[in-house]
C-alpha cells in the first residue's frame, strides 16, 4: 500500500510537471506578442510583392520567391478587414511556428517520449533563435519550418507520405530561400547513403525545376536570381565590396561557427554536443531525423559561407542559420533528460542558460552595439560580428551601455520568462550539482581540510 501511494505521488508529480511545461510553451508563444513586430529590411519587398499580387493580380518579385509570402494571404485579408494588412501578415510566422511545433511533436514524441518531446518544444520556444525571427516577415522562418517538418516526414513516414508529403514540403521550404537548395541537396545525398537508393537524387533535380518555374513566373526568365553583381560596400576588410560568391569558404565557416556575434557555437550551443552523440543515447528511430537535419545544415553552411553577406546583414545572430536551432534543441532536450554524470549535468545547465539568453538577448536587446554597427555607413559593422563587447549576446553587460534601462513591461516579461524556463529545465541538474558539491566538501573536511 505504501509503495502504491508513493507511485501515485510520483505519477501526480510527473503530470504536474508536464502541465507546467505545456503552460510554459504556451506562455512563451503568447509572449511573442508582447514585443514589437515590424516589417523591416528584406521583409518590405516581400510584403509589397504580396500586396501587389492580392490587390491587382500582378506578379512582380525579381529577387524573392512568393511561395512563402503567398501562403500569408489569409492573414493579409484578415488584417485588411481590421484596418491593417501589415499587422495581419505579422501574425503569419508565429502561426506557422505553432503549426511546426505541433507537427514535430506528433512525429517525434511517439518515438522518443512525451517528456522529451515537450522539452524539445520548450527549448525551441524559449532557448533558440526562433523568437527573434518570428517578430518580422522574413523568409527564414518559413524555410526552417517547412524543411524541418518535411525531412522529419521523410525519416519517419512511409509510402506516399514520405515521397510526396515529406520531400514535397521540404522542396517548397528550400525553394522559398534558393540558397537552401544546397542544403536540400546534401540532405538528399544523406538519404541516399542511408537507404542505398539512388532514386532520391531526383529530389534536388525536382527542387531546381520548381525553383526555375518560380523564377520564370516572377520574372519572365528562367533562373534569373535578381542578385547579379550584388555586393556590399567597401570597408577595411580584405574581401569586402566583392560581388556575390566571393567570400572565402574557410573564413566563412570559421565566422559562422565560432565568431562572437554570428557563430553557431554561441547561438545554437546544443550543436556542441555532437562529439558526445553516442553518450546522449538518442533513440535509434530519431537518428535519421537528426542526420537529415544536420546534412541540411551542413549544406546551408557551405553555401552561405561563400556568399559576400555570409553574416546575413545587420541583425542579431546568424540570420541565415535559423535552421540550426532545430538539431541544437533536439540534442539539448535529450541531454537535459539523460545527463547523469556531473560533467553532463554541468553542460546541460550551461547550454540551457546560453540558449535562454540567446532568446532573451536577440528579442529584448535586438542588435547589440547597434550604434557602432551602423556608424559611418556600416564601416565598423564587423565589430558586431567578431568582438564580444558589441555582440548582441554580450553587449548588454558592457558597463558603459545602459541596455537594461527603461525596458518596456513586455520586454521585462520576456526576461523573467527566460529565467523561469531556465529554472524549470535546469532545476534537477542544479540540485544534483549542489548535492555533489556538498558531498565533496564534506569528504574534504573528513580528510582534514580546513577553511
Amino acid at each position: 500500500m505504501v509503495n502504491a501511494s508513493a507511485g501515485d505521488g510520483r505519477s501526480s508529480a510527473r503530470r504536474a510537471w508536464a502541465g507546467l511545461e505545456w503552460i510554459l510553451i504556451a506562455v512563451g508563444w503568447a509572449l511573442l506578442f508582447a514585443l514589437p513586430h515590424a516589417i523591416v529590411g528584406d521583409d518590405n519587398p516581400r510584403f509589397q510583392s504580396l500586396s501587389l499580387l492580392l490587390e491587382t493580380g500582378r506578379i512582380q518579385s525579381p529577387r524573392y520567391s512568393l511561395i512563402g509570402p503567398a501562403l500569408a494571404a489569409p492573414f493579409y485579408w484578415i488584417g485588411k478587414a481590421f484596418g491593417s494588412p501589415v499587422a495581419g501578415v505579422l501574425f503569419y510566422d508565429p502561426a506557422l511556428f505553432a503549426l511546426m511545433l505541433a507537427a514535430l511533436y506528433a512525429l517525434l514524441a511517439p518515438r522518443w517520449s512525451s517528456a522529451a518531446g515537450r522539452r524539445f518544444l520548450l527549448l525551441l520556444v524559449a532557448a533558440s533563435m526562433f523568437p527573434r525571427h518570428l517578430l518580422h516577415f522574413g523568409a527564414e522562418a518559413f524555410t526552417a519550418s517547412f524543411v524541418a517538418v518535411g525531412l522529419a516526414l521523410v525519416a519517419l513516414a512511409t509510402g506516399p507520405l514520405r515521397t510526396w508529403g515529406g520531400w514535397g514540403v521540404a522542396v517548397l521550404g528550400a525553394v522559398n530561400t534558393p540558397a537552401a537548395l544546397g542544403g536540400l541537396g546534401v540532405a538528399a545525398l544523406q538519404w541516399v547513403r542511408e537507404t542505398r537508393r539512388l532514386r532520391w537524387l531526383a529530389v534536388p533535380a525536382l527542387a531546381f525545376a520548381v525553383y526555375a518555374l518560380d523564377t520564370y513566373v516572377r520574372t519572365g526568365a528562367l533562373l534569373q536570381t535578381g542578385y547579379a553583381d550584388d555586393r556590399g560596400m567597401r570597408t577595411m576588410l580584405p574581401y569586402s565590396g566583392l560581388p556575390e560568391w566571393s567570400y572565402p569558404i574557410p573564413f566563412g565557416l570559421l565566422s559562422l561557427t565560432l565568431s562572437f556575434g554570428k557563430g553557431l557555437a554561441f547561438f545554437a550551443g546544443g550543436l556542441c554536443l555532437l562529439p558526445g552523440l553516442r553518450r546522449l543515447a538518442l533513440p535509434k528511430a530519431l537518428n535519421p531525423v537528426l542526420n537529415l537535419w544536420l546534412a541540411f545544415l551542413l549544406g546551408l553552411l557551405l553555401v552561405y559561407s561563400h556568399w559576400w553577406s555570409w553574416y546575413g546583414g545587420f541583425g542579431a545572430g546568424p540570420r541565415f542559420m535559423l535552421f540550426a536551432s532545430l538539431p541544437a534543441s533536439l540534442l539539448l532536450a535529450q541531454l537535459t533528460l539523460k545527463a547523469a554524470t556531473w560533467a553532463g549535468q554541468l553542460a546541460s545547465v550551461i547550454l540551457v542558460a546560453l540558449g535562454c539568453w540567446v532568446s532573451v538577448a536577440t528579442t529584448v536587446f535586438e542588435n547589440g552595439g547597434a550604434d557602432v554597427c551602423t556608424s559611418n555607413g556600416y564601416q565598423l559593422e564587423s565589430l558586431c560580428w567578431y568582438t564580444p563587447e558589441f555582440s548582441v549576446l554580450w553587449n548588454p553587460f558592457v558597463g558603459s551601455v545602459h541596455a537594461w534601462d527603461g525596458l518596456s513591461p513586455g520586454r521585462v516579461a520576456v526576461v523573467l520568462y527566460g529565467a523561469a524556463v531556465f529554472g524549470v529545465v535546469s532545476a534537477p541538474h542544479l540540485r544534483a550539482l549542489a548535492l555533489r558539491a556538498v558531498k565533496a566538501v564534506r569528504a574534504s573536511l573528513a580528510r582534514g581540510w580546513e577553511f
